[in-house]
């Protein structure tokens, strides 16, 4: 994984998993992110799909620092590479302006491919089928970066 973050807690995080523990890291700082549908994009011919979430901050939250820091999210992109196809399961029901809430980043392997299924609260979830496993995660701007 490579991991580009300052010790300054208002610096963006920018994450890249090529493997099962890399993909469970970008998982765990995923969950909880809010979306609309309109923030889901697969760029068929670049074979990528791309996801704008609104993410909360986990990572700000050592136990020393849970008092300290106020509750915060940050806009971020996933970036899925490599992806053949993708399939919906119960996401046309959800309007284009409707929040959705992901909860986590699941990857089964098989011979020749990898399958990622991004699950949503209720029941949305996508799976992707990749030639191989590059996601990345990077944030965007902070809302309380957003005016300066």
């Amino acid at each position: 994984m490579i991991i580009r973050k300052n010790s300054n807690p208002s610096k963006m995080l920018a994450l890249y998993a090529q493997s099962q523990k890399d993909l469970d890291i970008i998982s765990a700082l995923v969950q909880d992110s809010i979306l609309v549908k309109r923030d889901i994009r697969w760029l068929k011919k670049k074979h990528r799909f791309t996801i704008l979430i609104n993410r909360f901050r986990w990572e700000l939250l050592s136990n020393k620092t849970k008092k300290a820091i106020p509750y915060k999210r940050v806009q971020s992109i996933l970036i899925f590479d490599g992806i053949l196809n993708v399939l919906a399961k119960n996401l046309k029901y959800a309007l284009d302006d409707e929040v959705l809430v992901l909860l986590s980043i699941n990857l089964k392997r098989d011979e020749n491919f990898c399958k990622l299924e991004l699950i949503f609260a209720g029941r949305p979830c996508i799976m992707l089928n990749a030639e191989l496993l590059q996601v990345s995660l990077k944030d965007l701007e902070s809302k309380d970066q957003a005016g300066k």
